[in-house]
Formats: structure tokens, sequence, C-alpha cells
């Protein structure tokens, strides 16, 4: 009995080529284990939010405002079909912080808001916030101008 038992021991495993019997039945061996996934990116969650982050800064240019947009802001189809390679949009109606209050209040909807000396402004907006500010605010102010693009 221990000389059949020794001897099917000593046998290639099933579908196991002759060259490399030794090593198939090792559990180290590549047959044997699978490769671990990588790790999660740990900056991931930092450069894709669960929810939308608009961040917009609109400033005088000249006579005229321009509308900025952030690298890392949340770029919905109406702001990329007129913005430029650099997240730019010019130009752009004057911006009422005024209305932009107001609305934002009526709809509770927080956000941050910081004013420029000469009546720009600068807007984050996340979640919820963010698509009240692009689909009630914003889109007045975008509206009628870049249609030309």
């Amino acid at each position: 009995m221990h000389a059949r038992l020794e001897r099917r021991l000593a046998q290639t495993p099933y579908r196991a080529r002759r060259d490399d019997a030794h090593t198939s039945d090792r559990p180290t061996d590549r047959a044997w284990t699978r490769k671990a996934p990588p790790p999660p990116d740990a900056t991931l969650g930092v450069v894709t939010p669960k929810s939308p982050v608009l961040d917009l800064f609109i400033g005088r240019h000249g006579a005229a405002w321009r509308l900025y947009v952030a690298p890392t802001s949340w770029k919905p189809e109406l702001l990329r079909r007129q913005m430029n390679e650099r997240g730019e949009i010019f130009p752009v109606a004057e911006p009422d912080v005024a209305d932009l209050d107001r609305m934002m209040c009526n709809a509770h909807a927080p956000f941050e808001r910081r004013p420029t000396m000469d009546g720009g402004v600068e807007i984050l907006a996340h979640g919820r916030s963010a698509k009240v500010v692009l689909l009630g605010w914003l889109a007045g102010i975008l509206g009628g101008l870049g249609q030309g693009r």
C-alpha cells in the first residue's frame, strides 16, 4: 500500500507538463496563486468627489466679464460647450450677486461666495447647491452669450 501511494505522488499531476512536474504541486507556484488586485489609489477620493463641486470665478476683463472654471470643478455640458481649453468663457453677463444670494436662500442651498473689489465673485458649491447655481443662476449669465462659438 505504501509503495502505491509513493508512486502516485511521484507522477505528474493531471494536465501538467512533464518538465515542470517538480514545481506544479507547490502552493507558491504561479499556477496555484492569483495576483492580488492593486491597492486603491489614496488620492482617488480627493480627485473624484461623490457629489459635484462647482468652483467658478467671474471677473472683469476690460469692459466685459470673463468666467473661469477651476480645473477640478464639475464641468457639465452647459459649461463644456462654451468654454475654451483653459476653462474660460468670454464674454458673460455681469454677475448679479444679490440675485444669486436670493435664489440660493429660496432654494435652501448653502454655498460659498467671495466677492472681489471690482464686482466679480468666486463661487464654490457642492452637491445639490452646485446644480442650483448651474441651472438657476449661471444659466442666466451664460444665456444668449457665446452662441457663435
